[in-house]
């Protein structure tokens, strides 16, 4: 477990979920199939995290490894392969829900992000969810509901995570000597790229992700903003899609267009060459959610190059 999951009980948007879901356990009527959804970014794996913990008995300040071969023998945690979660891994996780939890205990099956789930494995998933197996949970999380098949959605019993915007900006801030010190101005800046969203700012900043605004700046002067690819990819915030860097890019270029002045290059681009570039990082975004085949490098090199291109007349 991050230290971003240990503090969780310190986020007050996080407090009515984990009190709904203490209670469900308390009583056992916690449901066998649930989502955990809510705007990307909010904490939804970290609260399945803590959901695990209470299910298998663990103290809140155990770790707990994600990776299947090295987590709790009850538990298995199922990430995305890039774009996608393959039927393959869904059909092992659902096996895995058939066996005998060890130590007469509770299993857990934790599909994170679930938004990503493929046709195939979203169908290989409905007889779990429909044939409850005794004593054992399957936990869905995502940021994006409505990417989920409706059969899916409506085998489960939906658990919605509301932030407010002030409670997460004053926790963010309580984090800044967990988070190594980290300046004000490069927390803000995080937090306004990953959309507000505390829980994405927090661990992209205890990885050492630092905001775009410094590169796409050097890029504007840069003849050969291109050549910059690597510098750009390195700005992504682990653990989350290509298609993530686009949208925090999209969030100064929209920003711009409406008169907010973050690049004093771009103050004589007109808003409709602004939009149109806008344009192309959505075009790149749906790309690299839709497919694992997608060359990021020469689309992230394409995009360098006519980033550059708003700072010249036309």
């Amino acid at each position: 477990m991050s230290q971003a999951d240990t503090a969780l009980t310190n986020a007050p948007w996080m407090a009515p979920l984990c009190e709904r879901f203490g209670g469900l356990i308390a009583e056992q009527r916690l449901p066998h199939a649930l989502l955990i959804d809510g705007a990307p970014g909010w904490g939804q794996s970290e609260l399945a995290t803590w959901l695990v913990h209470r299910l298998l008995g663990l103290s809140a300040d155990q770790a707990l490894d994600r990776i299947p071969e090295l987590a709790h023998p009850n538990l298995r945690w199922v990430e995305p392969e890039g774009s996608n979660i393959p039927v393959d891994l869904v059909r092992s996780a659902t096996h895995f829900a058939t066996t005998t939890a060890q130590g007469n205990g509770v299993k857990v099956l934790v599909l994170n992000h679930a938004h990503f789930l493929q046709v195939a494995a979203a169908n290989a998933l409905l007889k779990t969810l429909e044939e409850p197996v005794p004593n054992t949970y399957l936990v869905l999380t995502t940021g994006y509901a409505s990417r989920l098949l409706p059969t899916v959605r409506s085998r489960c019993q939906r658990f919605t995570l509301r932030g407010v915007q002030e409670e997460a900006d004053a926790w963010l801030a309580e984090q800044s000597d967990r988070l190594g010190g980290a300046q004000a101005d490069d927390l803000a800046a995080l937090l306004f790229e990953f959309g507000g969203a505390p829980i994405q700012a927090a661990n992209a900043q205890e990885a050492g992700v630092k905001p775009m605004v410094p590169l796409l700046t050097k890029a504007l002067s840069n003849p050969n903003a291109g050549g910059m690819v690597a510098d750009a990819l390195s700005l992504m915030a682990p653990d989350t899609p290509a298609a993530d860097l686009t949208l925090r890019w999209l969030r100064y270029v929209v920003g711009q267009a409406g008169g907010a002045t973050h690049f004093a290059a771009l103050k004589s681009c007109s808003s409709r060459r602004l939009l149109g570039f806008a344009d192309e990082l959505l075009a790149v975004q749906r790309q690299l959610l839709a497919s694992n085949s997608v060359n990021t490098k020469g689309q992230v090199e394409r995009l360098l190059v006519l980033w550059r291109g708003l700072a010249s007349p036309g």
